[in-house]
């Protein structure tokens, strides 16, 4: 519930993470995450034909698509004063279903190729195999969590949110 505090094991206290729920959540949370991560060098290289001024558009489109895509994997937590989002993860169980090509080809694969170009989507493709075959090398078939993306809302950075 927004707002319910809960003891942590570091000490402190804070909101109960909590999933999002809605579509109107996910987007938030991809504009929470797109501007956290429109620095990345990543993201910067991935991007790095369509200019910084549109990174983050474009970064928020892609993370709204890969929120919708893994939607049991998004959480979140909120501010206690007024409800609106601190903090967004994606936590995946490595039982979780893969995200396949084809399910991204439904989610709006299609529409990130025409936003995009086909270069920064060829290095997506590129650096999500990548990370596939580094999880699936250090960590083999052991059950695990994967913290694939975190992102605090700026004016709470600092603050313990996200320490582990």
């Amino acid at each position: 519930m927004p707002g319910e505090e809960e003891a942590r094991g570091n000490g402190g206290s804070g909101p109960r993470p909590e999933r999002l729920r809605t579509s109107d959540d996910r987007a938030q949370a991809a504009a929470l995450m797109a501007g956290a991560f429109r620095e990345s060098p990543s993201y910067k290289h991935m991007l790095e034909s369509r200019g910084e001024a549109k990174r983050e558009v474009l970064l928020a489109s892609l993370f709204e698509k890969n929120l919708a895509l893994q939607k049991d994997a998004c959480w979140c937590s909120r501010r206690p004063e007024d409800g609106s989002l601190q903090c967004a993860f994606l936590l995946t169980p490595s039982d979780a279903p893969p995200v396949s090509f084809f399910r991204m080809v439904r989610g709006g694969l299609l529409q990130l190729l025409l936003q995009w170009g086909l270069g920064p989507v060829g290095r997506l493709l590129r650096a999500k195999a990548w990370h596939e075959r580094s999880y699936a090398e250090a960590l083999g078939t052991r059950p695990h969590l994967v913290l694939e993306r975190m992102a605090v809302s700026k004016n709470q950075r600092g603050g313990g949110i996200g320490t582990a």
